[in-house]
């Protein structure tokens, strides 16, 4: 597969047209929260942090055996152990970022909800190293599940960076689904500041299009979707 780049104009198809839910869904397991953490205190430039990724965490070994201890379904542990060893590989400048989005896909848009928010925590997490990640959220906003879409929405302008979300919003604010519209409307309202504090009522969602004449916000062509 060739190498996805936030800034094209071709979205992949690998993931808007991935079904949900997927046949046969069963009960999600109990959620498995990753014993990872981003250490970015030594890492001075975006730049910087997108070359040298670096994961403060308990290793390798542990975090599969966390996971063979808190998940009992094979397919979902089976899920994340490959989205483990993904993510490890990566911080170990083994890894190839391709194969760690394929594995969020599949985790994505697997039976279980629990596999699912760590994929998309993991996601949020790398993708600040590796851009080219946030292909899937540009995936997710496409999806005819209203459920994925709703996924993406909740973390406009908190976790994906906010040029993409002002492109994002300027989709999702229309979508069809009242949840989706409203939840979209909400994180572009209230959202952190630059330090982190935040702000509620920052911006009003109706303004939106006169940011855009402004030039406050640059939105591209529905070709970037």
């Amino acid at each position: 597969m060739a190498p996805a780049s936030v800034a094209s104009n071709c979205p992949s198809a690998a993931g808007a047209n991935r079904e949900w839910p997927p046949a046969g869904r069963v009960a999600d397991p109990a959620p498995v929260h990753f014993q990872l953490r981003l250490s970015t205190a030594n890492l001075s430039t975006a730049e910087r942090m997108r070359v040298s990724m670096k994961f403060a965490s308990f290793g390798r070994e542990t975090d599969l055996n966390h996971i063979d201890r808190y998940v009992t379904d094979t397919e979902a542990r089976a899920l994340l152990i490959k989205m483990t060893e993904a993510v490890h590989d990566l911080n170990e400048g083994s890894g190839d970022i391709n194969t760690f989005i394929e594995c969020v896909r599949n985790a994505v848009y697997s039976r279980f909800g629990g596999v699912r928010e760590n994929a998309l925590t993991l996601l949020c997490r790398i993708a600040k190293y590796y851009p080219q990640c946030n292909v899937v959220w540009r995936e997710l906003i496409q999806n005819k599940s209203w459920r994925m879409r709703f996924e993406a929405a909740g973390r406009l302008y908190w976790y994906i960076p906010d040029d993409l979300s002002d492109r994002f919003f300027a989709v999702l604010r229309n979508d069809k689904s009242l949840r989706v519209r409203e939840i979209a409307v909400s994180r572009y309202q209230h959202r952190p500041d630059e330090s982190g504090t935040v702000i509620m009522g920052r911006y009003d969602a109706a303004k939106f299009d006169e940011r855009v004449r402004r030039g406050e916000v640059k939105i591209i062509g529905g070709a970037e979707f």
